[in-house]
C-alpha cells in the first residue's frame, strides 16, 4: 500500500471503486449499498452534465441569474444532484453546509 492509499484509507470520503476500477483491491469489502453502484455514479454525472448544459442555456437565453433566491435555488438543485448517492453522513451535514453558504449572503 502506497503513502497516499494508507492516507486516504481512513477517509469517510475516499471511495474504493477507484482503486479496484484501476486494478487494485480494496482494502475493506464493499457494503454492497445502492449509494456504492456504478450506475449511481453514472446517473450522476448524467444530471450533473445536463444540469450544466441547461445553466449554459438558461444564460445564452436569459442572461445571468443575479436574483438571490434564483441563485439559491440553482445551488440548491446543483448540490442536491452532487449528493445522490453519497452515504447518509453526508446527507445530515448538508443542511449545515448550505446554511453556511446562506450565511455568506
Amino acid at each position: 500500500m502506497s503513502t497516499t492509499d494508507a492516507a486516504l484509507s481512513g477517509r469517510p470520503d475516499h471511495d474504493d471503486s477507484l482503486v479496484e476500477a484501476a486494478g487494485g483491491a480494496a482494502d475493506e469489502p464493499s457494503g454492497g449499498g445502492w449509494a456504492q453502484r456504478p450506475w449511481v455514479a453514472r446517473g450522476r454525472t448524467v444530471l450533473l452534465i445536463a444540469y450544466g448544459v441547461g445553466y449554459v442555456w438558461w444564460f445564452f437565453t436569459y442572461g445571468v441569474i443575479i436574483d438571490r433566491i434564483s441563485v439559491g435555488i440553482s445551488v440548491l438543485v446543483f448540490v442536491l444532484i452532487a449528493y445522490i448517492g453519497k452515504p447518509w453522513q453526508r446527507w445530515a451535514r448538508l443542511p449545515l453546509d448550505l446554511s453556511l453558504y446562506a450565511l455568506m449572503w
